[in-house]
């Protein structure tokens, strides 16, 4: 939805999706069904805030989930692990 500048709407209990909609700035996030229904047609009837949200959505794709940005990511995952000591398993 975010890389095609749609901004979303999460439940507000998942902390994972939440955290994703609070550090991107790409969408709402609610915690009842009457709150659902508020964000549903706040964005319903607010273009600019539709805009607003899908551009920062769109954004925090590009930036944090590009291949670069990836593989940057899983390369220093693997040489923490790499570097890490390890302990030997052949007694002497």
């Amino acid at each position: 939805a975010w890389l095609l500048g749609t901004p979303v709407i999460v439940h507000g209990s998942c902390p994972v999706t939440r955290e994703h909609v609070l550090q991107s700035g790409g969408g709402l996030y609610f915690g009842d069904e009457r709150e659902f229904s508020s964000v549903v047609q706040r964005l319903s009837q607010d273009d600019e805030l539709r805009g607003i949200l899908g551009d920062a959505g769109r954004n925090y794709v590009r930036e944090k989930y590009c291949w670069d940005a990836v593989l940057q990511r899983f390369s220093r995952v693997m040489d923490t692990i790499f570097s890490a000591p390890s302990e030997s398993v052949i007694s002497q």
